[in-house]
């Protein structure tokens, strides 16, 4: 009888095996638009390029984290060359289903020519499909720079002259040159409130003298307003007293 126990309990928890229903498991999360993962881009960059520093900037994407994306590619062209910069998967947001990916895009003036200057544009691919794309733009910019003098000091006979240079990065020499044509130059009073007390050009070569009535004992700058290709700059402020 004990025998035939053993074996009645043993079918009975068989039977009861059998018979669980098994575990149900989650839907896998649906992507709700698998033409266009990705959620946002960086804002459009703007770079000024001398003549020996690389200079950097940061490529940032979100994507919707339930699309399957396992990779990110930024794809920036310029007049003459195409840069791609695989970006690294970073950091998730549960709560927006959102994953970021971040890379930098490094410009080397060496690898620069003038008529690399301006607008550039980016697309952002995913899984190295061409169909799923986010498009932005960055400005590569020529770096300027400028001397200035204000004098004499003391001023004499209430007139000030005003001269320097202005120069521009010549990328195609790896050099600085005097910046040429009709560039509009402002001096201003720095550096609470900027006044204009005069507005003049550089010569073909950069240079620039212009003597003119004195406004004033004050703290004197030099400001270049820039271009879409050339970027802007300002001066060492030059202290001027009265006589």
């Amino acid at each position: 009888m004990k025998r035939l126990s053993t074996v009645a309990v043993a079918t009975a928890l068989s039977a009861g095996l059998l018979g669980l229903a098994p575990e149900a498991t989650a839907a896998p999360p649906t992507c709700p638009d698998a033409a266009h993962p990705i959620v946002s881009v960086s804002d459009d960059f703007d770079l000024t390029v001398g003549t020996k520093k690389v200079q950097k900037t940061d490529l940032d994407v979100l994507v919707d984290d339930r699309c399957g994306v396992d990779k990110v590619v930024a794809v920036v062209t310029s007049p003459r060359r195409t840069y791609r910069v695989t970006l690294t998967e970073g950091s998730d947001d549960p709560t927006s289903h959102t994953t970021g990916f971040s890379g930098t895009l490094r410009v080397d003036p060496d690898d620069l020519r003038n008529s690399d200057a301006g607008l550039w544009a980016v697309s952002y691919r995913v899984n190295d499909d061409s169909t799923k794309v986010a498009t932005g733009s960055g400005r590569v910019r020529r770096a300027t720079r400028v001397s200035f003098n204000a004098g004499p000091e003391p001023v004499r006979n209430n007139t000030i002259t005003f001269s320097g240079k202005l120069e521009r990065a010549d990328w195609n020499k790896s050099r600085y040159r005097g910046i040429r044509g009709d560039v509009r130059v402002v001096v201003e009073v720095c550096c609470e409130e900027d006044d204009v007390v005069a507005r003049f050009t550089t010569r073909s070569n950069g240079k620039y003298r212009v003597t003119q009535t004195f406004p004033g004992p004050d703290d004197y700058s030099l400001e270049y307003g820039g271009s879409e290709t050339t970027a802007s700059t300002r001066s060492r402020v030059d202290r001027v007293d009265a006589p």
